[in-house]
């Protein structure tokens, strides 16, 4: 990916070749020896998925997505409870590591730190919800849209090559 993920707490979802697909991140991150506050519950790790995530921003799906979400007033509705799932289980993960000062910081941030539900950051963070066990409807529509194909052949496994988290 394009930064380092240093604050991971699991491994939520791996491949079938037991690599991490998406894990669940702390309510902060440190880059250099800066701590900050840190909205994303979960960060997609798959060099291959976040290929075809970026293929799929290219072809201008966060567009399309977001007017359908405008559209759809049970799109809507859904996006929101993913939303409102997303930050329930990022305070919860903030108790748990007696971090609320991260977690108030980030208060009604929803996916990716987004305020505004019918907006979206990106489609690898919609993906890395809903993999994350969240019933987030982008990110499962964006996973449909690519089938199996970011699933790496045995001779063929990406991370290997990047080297895991």
């Amino acid at each position: 990916m394009k930064r380092d993920v240093n604050n991971v707490v699991e491994i939520v979802k791996t491949c079938r070749w037991g690599y991490p697909v998406v894990v669940k991140t702390l309510p902060f991150r440190s880059d250099n020896g800066v701590t900050q506050p840190f909205a994303n519950l979960f960060w997609l790790i798959c060099p291959q998925l976040d290929k075809y995530m970026s293929a799929l921003e290219n072809e201008g799906w966060i567009k399309r997505f977001e007017k359908m979400i405008e559209q759809d007033s049970d799109l809507r509705k859904r996006m929101k409870s993913a939303h409102m799932k997303t930050i329930e289980m990022r305070r919860d993960l903030a108790e748990r590591y007696s971090l609320q000062y991260f977690a108030s910081i980030l208060g009604k941030r929803g996916i990716g730190g987004i305020t505004d539900y019918t907006k979206l950051k990106c489609l690898h963070l919609h993906v890395a919800n809903y993999l994350g066990g969240i019933d987030n409807p982008i990110g499962k529509m964006a996973l449909d849209m690519v089938d199996k194909k970011w699933e790496c052949k045995k001779n063929m496994i990406k991370c290997i090559k990047k080297g895991g988290i």
